[in-house]
């Protein structure tokens, strides 16, 4: 598995040889919580869900330097249906607030990975679009 290019400062593309269809990641991140909570938001103007289009929104801390070991890892067809959707800066936008801990029982809760399985969890998407694709 490879990272294939930047598509701007937050997106990725990553292939696996073999598979035809690439996986495509939004990453948001942040260097400061919102009262605790991880907030984003995703342009409705740029957004089109698909099944190999996912979000990576991800905390740095400053204090720690590193990533947070929790992570979202949000397909975008789930974030379709539970982002709410709010007017911002003259256009609408999918808000994504969550809380980026283990102990989180709200809506994005499901989507909570630690950042050491994200890329098993890539691996385990392009397991199933290989069975698609062959």
């Amino acid at each position: 598995m490879r990272v294939v290019e930047f598509l701007g400062s937050t997106s990725l593309v990553v292939v696996k040889n073999g598979v035809f269809q690439p996986l495509f990641l939004q990453v948001k991140g942040r260097y400061s919580l919102n009262k605790g909570s991880f907030i984003a938001d995703i342009r409705l103007k740029t957004f089109n869900s698909h099944h190999t289009y996912y979000v990576v929104c991800a905390f740095f801390n400053t204090q720690t330097l590193e990533i947070d070991d929790d992570i979202l890892f949000i397909p975008t067809e789930k974030l379709e249906v539970l982002g709410n959707i709010i007017n911002a800066r003259k256009d609408k936008r999918y808000r994504i607030a969550a809380r980026l801990a283990e102990q989180s029982k709200g809506k994005w809760a499901p989507y909570l990975i630690k950042k050491a399985d994200l890329a098993s969890r890539l691996l385990e998407k392009f397991e199933e679009i290989e069975k698609y694709y062959k």
